[in-house]
């Protein structure tokens, strides 16, 4: 395995300058009163504690304490207190350490990106088990419209079961949902929610993608198991009318109940540009009907990751192993902010910004592994500043990119 040691390149990172730090509860007892006070670029650093839903409509960092527990989750019975990210253009907030829950289904809650950018690392988000009054669909963490990173995450769809009565209300809930959107992800979780005894329809899928582009990168996802064996259990992944999905070095499962024949397709593709796999296993539900692919597929070498991938921490060794073929260049790039682009000179699509600077190349070893390690500079200026590597490979044309690694410095 061949790594690359690198320190200078840390130089091109801009410390903060006089970002202020707002403190919850101390100084302002919910997060959403904290954002309001704040400036695009300050931080919100969040103490251990269940908070109300919030609003975040600026370029702000909202940050778990070291070690804290935070939840945000509906605090009055019945009473939603939805949680919207919708960042100005230009913008990008990022969330660290939050969990979004639902402890149960008379404390309802959702979790949407509405506008923008976000990105999310070392985050939950759980689902609601209806739909908005009915007719917006729910999931664990719904997209739309927006460019979403997230690393370390999981998304599900399992919720405490709607009431008896609840009926034809009682939808299908994936754990991720992505309409319109562009969504990379690493090292994350999307789980379906199960099928409640009295739902309509069936169980939800771990990822449900409508006309996005979706780029997961050592990620699970498994659909939700159908409590009743009338109904379908969830797909892994399903796609309808994508403009691009990628599954790298993933495991896609369908859902399965025990005793039900109906398990869940792995991968369904409802439209007609294939959906690309690179050591991606695909595995039905358990049962007779669910298949692992369904849906135009396409073999792919891309541009993965050998290992899971850390957070940043000042002082601390920083590494990533990126997976490739033998013996080829993967050159790296460093920014501070994420731009989702379309393929334009590579298969996937790239997040990087005009401008980045290069930071040097890695040749993979005989197993296809390139690793890149240096060292965060112990320097306070630089907490909770933020670091992208996105990473090309050339194997033979065309490039292949990676989703961009990396993070908030903690």
């Amino acid at each position: 395995m061949r790594a690359h040691h690198a320190t200078s390149w840390l130089g091109l990172l801009a410390p903060l300058c006089a970002q202020a730090v707002l403190q919850v509860p101390a100084t302002y007892p919910q997060i959403g009163a904290a954002i309001a006070a704040a400036q695009p670029g300050d931080i919100v650093s969040v103490a251990s504690g269940t908070y109300a839903g919030f609003v975040c409509d600026k370029a702000v960092t909202i940050a778990a304490q070291p070690g804290a527990q935070v939840r945000v989750a509906t605090l009055v019975i019945l009473t939603p207190s939805p949680t919207d990210f919708h960042v100005p253009g230009g913008g990008m907030a990022k969330v660290i350490g939050l969990q979004f829950v639902n402890p149960q289904f008379f404390f309802p809650m959702q979790t949407t990106v509405s506008a923008g950018r976000v990105a999310f690392e070392d985050c939950l988000f759980e689902a609601y088990a209806l739909s908005s009054g009915g007719f917006v669909p729910n999931a664990g963490l719904r997209i739309h419209d927006s460019e979403v990173w997230l690393r370390h995450c999981r998304c599900t769809g399992h919720t405490s079961p709607p009431p008896l009565g609840a009926g034809a209300n009682a939808e299908p809930v994936p754990g991720l949902l992505v309409q319109h959107g562009f969504v990379a992800a690493v090292d994350c979780e999307f789980v379906g929610g199960a099928l409640a005894f009295d739902g309509a329809i069936g169980a939800g899928d771990g990822v449900h993608a409508v006309d996005s582009s979706v780029h997961l990168v050592r990620c699970a996802a498994t659909g939700g198991a159908s409590i009743s064996c009338f109904y379908p259990s969830g797909t892994g992944v399903c796609v309808d009318a994508g403009i691009g999905t990628w599954l790298v070095d993933s495991t896609i499962t369908g859902g399965s109940y025990m005793n039900c024949p109906a398990g869940g397709d792995a991968l369904r593709n409802n439209g007609t540009v294939p959906v690309l796999l690179t050591r991606t296993t695909a595995t039905p539900g358990a049962g007779t009907t669910g298949v692992a692919i369904v849906g135009p597929v396409q073999a792919d070498t891309a541009l993965g990751l050998a290992s899971p991938t850390a957070g940043a921490n000042l002082g601390a060794p920083y590494r990533i192993d990126y997976q490739a073929t033998p013996n080829v260049l993967v050159a790296l790039f460093l920014s501070d902010h994420l731009v989702a682009q379309a393929p334009v000179v590579t298969v996937e699509p790239i997040w990087l910004p005009a401008g980045a600077p290069f930071v040097g190349l890695l040749i993979s070893d005989a197993t296809g592994v390139a690793s890149f390690q240096t060292t965060i500079p112990n320097d306070p200026t630089l907490r909770f500043a933020s670091l992208w590597l996105h990473a090309a490979a050339w194997p033979g044309p065309p490039l292949h990119a990676a989703p961009p690694i990396g993070g908030v410095i903690h």
